[in-house]
C-alpha cells in the first residue's frame, strides 16, 4: 500500500470517528429531555376549565360518545354580567379616550404657538437690552436726550414682562400637555386590561359548554345537576378509543402541560437509538418536532408508526 492510499485510509477512519463521536454527543446533551412516563393509555381526567353550576348533563356512566359531542354546559350568566360590566367601562374609557385624544392634539398645536412665542419675546428681550446699552452709553455722551434714554428704559422693561409671560405660558402648557399624555397613557392600560379581561370571560364562556375531547365511553362522572364546578376540578373519567402517550419535560417540569388533548402527534422510530421522535401538529400552529426518550424499556411502534395518538396532560 502506498503512502497515498495510507494517507486517504487514515483521513476517512478519522472522518468516521469525528461523525460517530458527533452523533453520540448529540444523543448524550439530548438524552432525557423528554421521558415516557406511561407508554400508552386511553383514561382521560377529564377537568373543568370554567366556574360555575350545572345546568345540563347528558351522559351517565358507560355512555358512549362522539368526540365534539355536548356532554355538560354550566351557568354562564356570572360570565356574561361581568362581560357586560366590563363593555359598560370600555365604552365609558374609549369616550374618555376620545375626549383625551381630542385635548392633547390641541395641547400640542397650542405647544408648538408658545414655543414660537417665546423665541421671539427671548429674540426682543435681547434686542431691547441691545438699544438700551447703546443708548445709556451715548446718554453719557450727551448724543442722545433723557426721553430717548427713558423709551429704552420703557420697550426693555416691556420686553422682559412678555419673555417672562411666555416662560411662564411654555411651561404651564408643558405641563398640561405632560398631564395629558400621563392620562392618555393610564387610559389607554386600562383599555388593555378590561380588553384582556373580557378575552378570558370569552374563553371561560366557551369553557362552559364541556364537550368530549374524544370518541370514547364515560368510566365516572363526578359531577350532578345544580353542583358548583371550581375551574380545574375533576369532572369526567373518559375511557378513549384512541390510545394516549403521557410525556413529561424532565428538565422543565412548568412544560408537562404544555400539550393539550387536542393536539396530535406522529411517533416515528429511530432504530439506531432508544429516541422517539413526536411530531405535535397544533391546529393553529406548524408542526413543532419534540425528542422523547425512554429509558424503561425499547417500545416497538412499528404498528403505530403512521397512526395518530393524542397527548394526555399529566
Amino acid at each position: 500500500m502506498n503512502k497515498n492510499a495510507i494517507k486517504t485510509s487514515f483521513i476517512i477512519l478519522i472522518a468516521l470517528l469525528l461523525a460517530v463521536l458527533s452523533i453520540t454527543l448529540y444523543y448524550l446533551l439530548n438524552y432525557k429531555k423528554f421521558e415516557i412516563i406511561s407508554s400508552f393509555d386511553n383514561e382521560i381526567n377529564l377537568e373543568s376549565k370554567a366556574q360555575g353550576k350545572v345546568i345540563f348533563l347528558n351522559p351517565k356512566e358507560e355512555t358512549n360518545i362522539k368526540k365534539g359531542q355536548i356532554i355538560a354546559k354550566l351557568d354562564e350568566q356570572n360570565y356574561k354580567n361581568d362581560y357586560e360590566q366590563f363593555s359598560q367601562k370600555l365604552q365609558e374609557l374609549n369616550d374618555s379616550k376620545k375626549t383625551t385624544d381630542e385635548k392633547a392634539q390641541e395641547l400640542i398645536k397650542q405647544n408648538e404657538k408658545i414655543k414660537q412665542d417665546f423665541k421671539t419675546a427671548k429674540t426682543n428681550l435681547e434686542n431691547a437690552n441691545n438699544d438700551y446699552t447703546m443708548y445709556l452709553n451715548s446718554y453719557k455722551d450727551k448724543t442722545v436726550t433723557k426721553k430717548d434714554l427713558d423709551n429704552a428704559i420703557k420697550n426693555l422693561q416691556i420686553a422682559k414682562n412678555r419673555y417672562s409671560e411666555a416662560q411662564n405660558s411654555l411651561k404651564n402648557i408643558s405641563n398640561d400637555l405632560k398631564t395629558t399624555i400621563n392620562k392618555q397613557n393610564s387610559i389607554n392600560l386600562e383599555i388593555e386590561k378590561i380588553v384582556s379581561a373580557q378575552n378570558d370571560i370569552e374563553l371561560d364562556l366557551s369553557d362552559c359548554t364541556i364537550i368530549a375531547p374524544v370518541d370514547g365511553t364515560i368510566k365516572k362522572t363526578n359531577i350532578n345537576i345544580n353542583d358548583i364546578v371550581k375551574k380545574g376540578q375533576n369532572i369526567f373519567v373518559i375511557n378513549s378509543n384512541e390510545h394516549i402517550l403521557i410525556i413529561k419535560n424532565s428538565l422543565n417540569p412548568a412544560q408537562n402541560n404544555k400539550f393539550s388533548e387536542n393536539q396530535k402527534i406522529k411517533i416515528k422510530k429511530n432504530y439506531f437509538s432508544k429516541e422517539i421522535v413526536a411530531t405535535v401538529q397544533k391546529a393553529d400552529e406548524k408542526e413543532i418536532k419534540i425528542l422523547v426518550i425512554d429509558d424503561k424499556q425499547d417500545f416497538n411502534f412499528q404498528n403505530n408508526s403512521k397512526k395518530n395518538l393524542y397527548i394526555k396532560n399529566k
